[in-house]
């Protein structure tokens, strides 16, 4: 093009002399027949037609009324043509173009982002609001035989969240866009690799709110729909709703993941049994801030996604029954009624952070009848009903507790996920031992429940034991001297109840006066009379 005159055509500014004389490049004393004459034609005044011209403002398809009515607002030099599902543009002589630069001509074909990007290009314009989704039938097709120009930078993985910011292949645009902050040649750096321009481009989008591609948080969301409902769900997490298990469901998106509120949810505690899928399987039932009247069981259990990009999540990587982490958390204890899904930091860390994991593929979910032993918040979770067998043993009140036979008269109640309670509180761990007034007293509560008439005497082999492991909890205050009259209204240890009387006027904590002390929870009871 430096030294042939029918190498390209000229642009303002040429010199014609840099043209060689002769039949090469380097120049020669060559001689041809003269030119007798020349016909010349050029476009309107205006200039904006479909004619010949340097690269890149050449052989340029005007924006015109089949474009605008296709919804296009920027046809890149392309001819626009209406399709069963969309648009077409094409330009058979130097391809498709914008800002001056062709597109690359790798990860070009159907469903490629770098596709899907050139018809969010073309239909909405460089910095327009994307309101439909293309779909994964957006593709396009290399011309062969015209000249190869520079070109914006596609060549990178899709889903890439490292070369986002570079190349038009590794991420959905979204509303706002800037096509110019797209490198341009065969690397982020930029540079001046050439390659075969882009012949044409076929675009199809998607209805808004429907499941098609689009950028993260948006692409590939599921609508809730009838499925959804008939099954219980109320947030569906962008997946896709089954039933499962016993009068479970299970939600599922493959491409992008579960979110809720633009974030994904923790790789880590997200098995089987573990709080985070059990309180996410709450998240979904019942919505932000819903009142739960099943707890769900410890079938939960989610499944992380491979293959898609990573993304920011909700914190749920913390030790199951954590207290210390129960504000930032989603792993550190269930949820309880009119929770707020969104006091849970994103990240690693109970502070927050740009942390990025595997995004949450799939949860399965089950619930269990409320009034049945299941996993739940405190007090309410791992409760044992009053059941016959209790009754049978003349139990008023277990406490939570499992009943079963103890010694010739007695019973014996207890609990080993969180424990035996009383009222939304739990028993000293002080003060328990065999013996003790607080575990006869405890005795007589369970027999005669709060309030109930004495008729038997607990016995001195009355005792308890503190449970191991489980999340520490306020507790009624038991530490007091046996026999201590001074404390006999505030301390369940200081005196035997009588008839008539009422748990609740024991003070919470380890004071008469109250407090916010926590305790290992009482994991059994043993009780006997006479």
């Amino acid at each position: 093009k430096a030294c042939c005159s029918n190498a390209e055509l000229l642009k303002s500014g040429f010199d014609w002399g840099k043209f060689s004389k002769g039949n090469s490049c380097g120049g020669d004393g060559d001689t041809d027949m003269v030119l007798g004459e020349v016909k010349c034609e050029f476009g309107g005044s205006s200039g904006g037609g479909y004619a010949a011209g340097a690269w890149p403002t050449g052989w340029c398809q005007p924006l015109d009324s089949t474009c605008q009515s296709l919804g296009v607002k920027e046809n890149l030099c392309g001819i626009c043509t209406k399709t069963s599902g969309g648009f077409k543009l094409a330009e058979p002589k130097m391809g498709l173009r914008f800002d001056g630069y062709s597109f690359d001509d790798n990860q070009i074909g159907t469903g490629s982002y770098q596709a899907m990007n050139i018809c969010i290009l073309a239909k909405y314009g460089n910095g327009g609001t994307v309101t439909k989704p293309p779909t994964s039938k957006c593709g396009g097709k290399s011309l062969s035989g015209a000249a190869s120009q520079r070109h914006w930078y596609g060549n990178c993985r899709k889903g890439s969240s490292s070369q986002k910011a570079c190349c038009s292949n590794a991420e959905l645009l979204k509303s706002g866009f800037d096509w110019g902050k797209f490198s341009k040649g065969n690397s982020c750096g930029g540079d001046s690799d050439t390659d075969r321009v882009l012949g044409e481009v076929k675009c199809e989008f998607a209805p808004a709110g429907s499941y098609a591609a689009g950028a993260w948080p948006t692409g590939w969301c599921f609508p809730l729909d009838s499925t959804c409902k008939s099954l219980g769900v109320k947030d569906n997490l962008c997946g896709e709703c089954k039933a499962w298990g016993n009068g479970g469901f299970q939600l599922s998106e493959k491409a992008m993941g579960l979110r809720f509120k633009g974030a994904s949810f923790d790789d880590n505690q997200i098995g089987t049994g573990s709080y985070q899928a059990m309180n996410i399987c709450i998240l979904a039932k019942y919505g932000n801030g819903g009142t739960i009247t099943d707890p769900p069981t410890s079938n939960c259990g989610g499944k992380s996604l491979s293959g898609a990009a990573k993304q920011v999540h909700w914190y749920g990587n913390c030790g199951k029954g954590s207290s210390s982490q129960k504000s930032c958390c989603s792993n550190a204890e269930l949820l309880q009624s009119g929770f707020d899904w969104t006091k849970f930091a994103k990240g690693n860390s109970c502070g927050g952070d740009s942390d990025t994991d595997r995004v949450l593929g799939e949860v399965k979910c089950e619930f269990a009848p409320a009034g049945s032993y299941a996993a739940g918040a405190w007090p309410t979770g791992w409760c044992f009903p009053l059941d016959s067998t209790c009754k049978s043993l003349g139990v008023k009140d277990n406490l939570c507790g499992e009943c079963k036979a103890w010694g010739g008269n007695g019973f014996r109640l207890s609990e080993n996920a969180m424990g035996l309670r009383f009222k939304g509180a739990s028993f000293d761990d002080n003060e328990i031992g065999r013996g003790t007034i607080q575990a006869q007293n405890i005795c007589l509560l369970a027999k005669f429940g709060n309030g109930g008439t004495i008729t038997a005497t607990p016995t001195r082999s009355c005792a308890g034991r503190s449970l191991s492991g489980a999340a520490k909890q306020v507790h009624w205050y038991g530490f007091c001297r046996k026999g201590d009259a001074s404390k006999a209204s505030c301390c369940s240890n200081a005196e035997l109840l009588k008839s008539g009387f009422d748990w609740s006027k024991f003070a919470q904590g380890n004071s008469c006066g109250g407090d916010s002390d926590t305790d290992r929870v009482l994991g059994q009871i043993q009780c006997a009379f006479t």
